[in-house]
């Protein structure tokens, strides 16, 4: 992508079902949502925003 940036603020949500981890309801031991949200991305000029976006969520675990 050949892009470099700056600082940036990422605010991150989720969901963990406890029961889960201790095996006693019907849930996976582990987040069932999350949310991310990015802000505020120095560096990044706007009409390449959607394709750095695109590339953080095809490799990121979360």
């Amino acid at each position: 992508m050949d892009l470099s940036f700056g600082n940036f603020k990422l605010k991150i949500e989720g969901d963990l079902d406890l029961w889960g981890f201790m095996g006693t309801a019907d849930v996976p031991p582990g987040f069932q949502n999350i949310r991310i949200k990015i802000d505020n991305i120095e560096g990044i000029p706007d009409d390449r925003m959607d394709e750095f976006i695109k590339k953080i969520q095809s490799r990121c675990p979360i």
